[in-house]
């Protein structure tokens, strides 16, 4: 047999990189330096096709860190985008160490101006909406489905039993992020229900500046009883504080074993400050000086 040889780096690798503080266009990276501490200090790569070192098609972003330095910050990076983090060691004189193991992530997207309109209907079941997230604390995982109840276009989204024994739910559904002004009124409105008479699902609505629980500190209703297997539509106005990135949580906190529970058509418009017409009459308002002009038609 052939002997091959093979000319080791000069330096190690370094380990355990890490991808953190994400946004849609940046990410901090960070590794645990080389063991041989590299006197020409590290070179890293985010690509999103592609192996490592290999050149520009694929590559979203790279540079160096000098010696010492195992931080650095990728930037121009594509909204709700796969990408890969690798990281070497430069040991000078045209010799690097092996790229680290792949460190994969995705970035968030961007945050969504309002009017924003989620229905599910470019969704491939049983997936969500990409900008959408969940955080399922105890028992299942929101997903969307095709058979939502009567008054739904499917697919909408939905929580589900577990057949031979349903947990209790603490399972949180999201909205992508919304740019929301600081004292400016909101109207969201959103269609919910479940499929039973003989099931109760309970569901809350949240809003606050993060998708995760721990961030949900604005209640805006609680549905404690859903049990008649009818579509309701619930409209409602908040107020944020403060100008930022907020999202809004639904959240299914039903006892054990009960069956499924729909929500859809989730919309957040600015307050309308005039109504539209209502059934056999309508409203015109004047809304320079607050007058309501009302006229019925009584054919």
């Amino acid at each position: 047999p052939g002997v091959s040889l093979t000319t080791l780096p000069s330096c190690s690798a370094p380990t355990a990189s890490v991808v953190s503080n994400l946004t849609a266009t940046t990410a901090d990276l960070s590794w645990t330096a080389s063991i041989s501490a590299p006197a020409n200090g590290y070179l890293w790569e985010v690509r999103t096709a592609n192996a490592a070192g290999s050149g520009a098609v694929g590559l979203a972003s790279g540079g160096s860190a000098a010696a010492g330095v195992t931080y650095a910050q990728a930037t121009g990076l594509t909204a709700n985008k796969k990408a890969i983090f690798y990281v070497r060691s430069n040991c000078g004189g045209g010799d690097s160490s092996a790229w680290t193991v792949a460190d994969a992530f995705t970035t968030p997207c961007n945050a969504s101006d309002v009017p924003y309109f989620e229905d599910f209907s470019a969704v491939t079941v049983p997936a969500l909406p990409a900008c959408m997230s969940r955080q399922t604390i105890s028992g299942n995982l929101w997903t969307t489905a095709n058979a939502p109840i009567a008054g739904m276009t499917a697919p909408a989204a939905r929580i589900s039993y577990t057949g031979g024994g349903s947990p209790v739910m603490d399972s949180w559904l999201y909205t992508a992020g919304l740019n929301l002004i600081g004292g400016i009124s909101y109207q969201l409105t959103y269609k919910y229900g479940n499929n039973s008479t003989s099931y109760t699902e309970s569901m809350s609505v949240s809003y606050g500046t993060g998708a995760a629980e721990a961030n949900m500190t604005n209640l805006l209703v609680d549905h404690a009883t859903i049990n008649d297997n009818t579509l309701h539509i619930d409209t409602l106005n908040f107020t944020p504080a403060t100008s930022g990135v907020y999202y809004i949580g639904f959240k299914c906190y039903s006892i054990s074993n009960q069956y499924y529970l729909f929500v859809d058509d989730i919309n957040v418009i600015l307050t309308p400050s005039c109504y539209s017409p209502v059934a056999s009459y309508w409203i015109a308002p004047d809304c320079s000086n607050s007058q309501y002009y009302v006229n019925v038609d009584l054919t």
